[in-house]
């Protein structure tokens, strides 16, 4: 298995458990409107995460592949990540309010659940951060080999799309342990681990400047 493979599993499966808007609609979907519904949804997730990860691709298309920026790139994305991070720390009661109004849901039409999908995702700053900050990273270890990003990024997505539907197919069954307080402490988790990754990435290209 190449580096781009499992890194891109890495990446996805951090992004598949982080707790966020997204996830909770996902889940109360396949609760309140059945397996087949959710998946409709996640058309509109996949479909967002590609548009984002393309943009972000050709919004630093200039510097990808010229070493000399390689270790600035590594710093910005630390630092986007660090911010991701962060999030993860603020507003517990906020989050939790949110998280039990997703839980409650009614009854949507099968179109406006794609579009749902589409539009948490695409809508969310955390998310449109978290591709730059990813694609900085993929640019700046692959050396912008375009090959080498297709292959990282599409294991990413093959890797969310997979357990996001396992994530919707036995929500109904773990229901019980899917509370919002559950979902608040996994991001809490994610959060540090961001924040740690994002602190090595800008030490490393601090390191190489020096």
């Amino acid at each position: 298995m190449s580096e781009a493979i499992w890194q891109g599993i890495l990446v996805g499966l951090a992004l598949s458990f982080s707790a966020g808007p997204v996830m909770f609609a996902l889940i109360q979907t396949s609760l309140k409107e059945g397996f087949a519904r959710a998946m409709l949804m996640e058309i509109g997730i996949v479909t967002a995460d590609t548009l984002c990860i393309i943009g972000a691709y050709y919004s630093i298309g200039q510097w990808i592949g010229n070493p000399k920026w390689n270790n600035y790139i590594l710093i910005v994305g630390g630092v986007l990540l660090i911010f991701i991070g962060l999030r993860s720390f603020k507003k517990k009661s906020a989050r939790i309010r949110a998280a039990r109004e997703f839980m409650k849901g009614s009854k949507t039409h099968p179109v406006w659940l794609i579009v749902q999908g589409f539009l948490y995702n695409l809508l969310n700053p955390s998310v449109i951060l978290f591709w730059i900050g990813v694609m900085t990273l993929a640019s700046a270890n692959y050396e912008g080999n375009k090959k080498i990003l297709t292959e990282h990024f599409a294991t990413i997505l093959t890797t969310m799309l997979s357990f996001d539907t396992l994530k919707a197919f036995f929500s109904y069954k773990l229901r019980r342990f899917i509370t919002p307080r559950f979902m608040l402490y996994t991001s809490f988790i994610l959060g540090i681990v961001f924040s740690v990754f994002g602190i090595a990435l800008i030490a490393k290209g601090i390191i190489s400047l020096v």
